[in-house]
């Protein structure tokens, strides 16, 4: 068992994650006994819970307290010691949560996400997809005759954006770094939808000539990320299309990007 029980929402959202993330199918080409992937698993979630309660407590306070934020960083490295992460070694691990952490919280002083590069703010943001699977590699390292770490950039990229514009309703309610809302509610639809259809568009290229290595599931990822630049695309579209000023009015982070843009 993990070090905290998951709710079970929480729980069906970090299993959603990770299968589309491809875990699953990574666990079977480990070769492990059952057994053995179900405790990793646990531990995976729970960490995945931990940054989530991190995450929360972010999207749910405007003013944030330091000593709440160092209680959920503990929880963080607890899970890294039980998934066997030295502590020496925490600090590099969790480095682009750190990274994206400080996005969140320049919320607050008014630096919002667009004001960094695409890729800048989508390689951050996937932070906690690239720890877990940083963390698969680790233990098991028969993985790494099928792919490299760096062969899931693109990828990584195209699922946060997916992830934004699959949640830019549910995040209405949040104080939430979502670029494609904050996007929408200071620019406007048209301007998101120019902006994030040119940029998959780019990825789109970008994965046709990146130079994945040699491995053999590197094809797959290959033809994953082009899949998943056109269902990002698509959903993108349909819920931009759908979404209206009476969304934008009830955003809870609106009064905030008032008052940092007096």
């Amino acid at each position: 068992m993990g070090i905290f029980d998951i709710e079970k929402t929480l729980d069906l959202k970090i299993e959603e994650l990770f299968e589309y993330r491809a875990f699953g199918e990574l666990y079977k080409l480990t070769g492990e006994k059952n057994s053995v992937l179900a405790k990793f698993h646990i531990q995976l979630k729970t960490l995945q819970a931990s940054i989530y309660y991190l995450d929360a407590y972010l999207e749910e306070n405007w003013n944030l307290d330091d000593g709440i934020l160092e209680s959920k960083w503990n929880t963080i490295y607890q899970c890294l010691n039980d998934i066997g992460v030295k502590p020496a070694k925490h600090k590099a691990y969790v480095a682009h949560i750190k990274m994206y952490e400080a996005h969140e919280k320049s919320i607050r002083q008014g630096i919002l996400p667009q004001s960094y590069t695409m890729h800048h703010f989508y390689y951050y943001k996937s932070c906690d997809v690239k720890l877990m699977r940083r963390l698969i590699l680790d233990n098991f390292p028969i993985l790494r005759t099928l792919f490299s770490l760096s062969d899931w950039r693109i990828f990584d990229l195209v699922t946060e954006i997916n992830d934004d514009a699959t949640d830019i309703f549910e995040d209405l309610s949040t104080i939430n770094g979502n670029r494609i809302l904050l996007m929408a509610l200071t620019e406007g639809n048209e301007r998101v939808g120019i902006c994030f259809s040119d940029y998959l568009d780019l990825l789109y290229v970008k994965n046709k000539e990146f130079n994945y290595s040699s491995k053999s599931w590197c094809e797959k990822i290959k033809i994953l990320t082009e899949e998943n630049i056109h269902k990002t695309k698509t959903i993108l579209s349909n819920n931009l299309n759908n979404f209206t000023s009476d969304h934008k009015l009830s955003a809870r982070i609106l009064p905030y990007l008032k008052l940092s843009n007096e």
